[in-house]
């Protein structure tokens, strides 16, 4: 199963990127011409729909159609790319609310001005329930589905310049918008009268990054990197996540952030590239006197490998703090954000000219900073193997099983799910 999770260069270039997303390679068929169209029709068992706590799960079997469309074009000096996928998930056994929809689009656009200088622009959008879906790019912020239209927007673009023989530069910027529909009068309750803490109080926001790197072209297959960025993180809600008596928005998790980092770009042989970066981080909660202004790590690693035609492996790691659905209890002192470490491992084996196989793990450690959850941590296991034949030039048959588990320190928040997908797929 190839996941409705698009790459549209969502991420700087020259920057690894960790992607928990199998990656199948395209067929003869859809390289052969610009432009394809294809549409998958799959049925599933899904053993817990609503990613509720385990114990409360209602597994449920349903459909999913998923028609997409892609344009590459290649010009002298310029490549433009084009993306979209939809999918619509119907489940039977959910009462309230039986369809789920996901919306990826996507475009890059690169020009190369000359030898020396080029440009890329790229820009994702992302419309989803699913957390693996809103967070393609490695950290995954919020482990649990949410109900109601809830956006992700990924733009940025990157310059480069080789300005000696050996000596390049790479200035960047890079913007992820989030926007939760779920507000305060869906939580209102007879504990929650004034609807506190929903998803868009406390995840709706503005995270903005500035890069700028030195290349040094050490030989032909290694280059080292030192870099910078500062990054601006913005909460835009104005719905509380603390009550009265004192009255708290999301304002307060606002904060200014500065990397230091080295690394390493290396295309070790022909079949085998990555890319590495390692340093420190300094966030400034600037809203928050009681927060903890203090460095942690940072790293951002990948490793690809193509063993025989058909068939590669992808590793990867990424550290870094990421926002959290969690503020805790203590009004003087909230949580406010998470320090995480991924890795993750994803592998496709080309069995025979007809039949590949997909093997996929990733482990996502993440520890609450700050407040009355300081220290306590969420485990995220993301587990999935899957199957694919092709049946003709332009239809293939898939299966696929996905595990997803959360063990989490805090009450009433781990959960387990299941889905097997059996489906076929018709492209163009």
């Amino acid at each position: 199963m190839k996941k409705i999770i698009l790459s549209t260069g969502a991420v700087m270039a020259g920057v690894a990127s960790l992607q928990a997303a199998y990656a199948p390679n395209l067929s003869t068929m859809e390289t052969s011409k610009p432009w394809s169209v294809s549409l998958a029709v799959r049925g599933f068992y899904d053993d817990n729909p609503f990613t509720a706590p385990s114990g409360t799960t209602e597994p449920s079997f349903g459909v999913e159609v998923t028609p997409t469309f892609s344009l590459n074009m290649a010009l002298e000096q310029t490549i433009l790319s084009l993306n979209f996928a939809y999918s619509m998930r119907y489940y039977e056994n959910r009462p309230d609310n039986n369809v789920d929809q996901s919306v990826i689009l996507g475009g890059k656009l690169e020009h190369a001005f000359s030898e020396r200088s080029k440009v890329q622009v790229y820009d994702s959008f992302i419309y989803s329930q699913e957390p693996t879906v809103i967070d393609p790019n490695g950290i995954i912020t919020n482990p649990f589905r949410t109900d109601g239209n809830n956006f992700h927007n990924i733009g940025g673009l990157t310059f480069n310049r080789q300005m000696t023989e050996l000596l390049g530069l790479e200035v960047g910027y890079l913007n992820n918008f989030y926007d939760y529909q779920q507000n305060a009068a869906d939580v209102v309750s007879p504990g929650n009268p004034l609807g506190i803490g929903s998803r868009s109080a406390l995840l709706d926001r503005m995270e903005q990054l500035i890069s700028l790197s030195l290349r040094y072209q050490v030989n032909p297959k290694l280059i080292g990197i030192l870099g910078y960025q500062f990054g601006l993180t913005d909460y835009n809600s104005d719905e509380l996540i603390f009550g009265p008596p004192t009255p708290i928005t999301s304002e307060i998790k606002n904060n200014r952030a500065q990397y230091f980092f080295v690394g390493v770009d290396s295309t070790i042989n022909d079949r085998m590239s990555g890319a590495l970066r390692l340093g420190g981080r300094y966030t400034d909660y600037y809203n928050d006197p009681g927060a903890d202004n203090k460095v942690t790590p940072y790293a951002d690693g990948s490793l690809s490998y193509t063993y025989s035609p058909g068939s590669f492996l992808q590793l990867g790691v990424k550290v870094d703090k990421n926002a959290t659905d969690q503020v805790g209890s203590n009004v003087a002192n909230p949580t406010v954000d998470q320090q995480s470490a991924a890795v993750y491992a994803s592998m496709t084996h080309r069995i025979t000219a007809k039949l590949s196989g997909n093997l996929l793990g990733q482990f996502q450690t993440s520890r609450f900073e700050g407040g009355s959850l300081d220290g306590q941590r969420d485990n995220f296991y993301i587990l999935g193997a899957g199957l694919n034949y092709m049946i003709s030039r332009h239809i293939s048959a898939d299966l696929t099983y996905s595990f997803n588990r959360l063990d989490s320190d805090l009450p009433d928040r781990s959960y387990s799910r299941n889905q097997v997908f059996l489906g076929i797929k018709g492209t163009y």
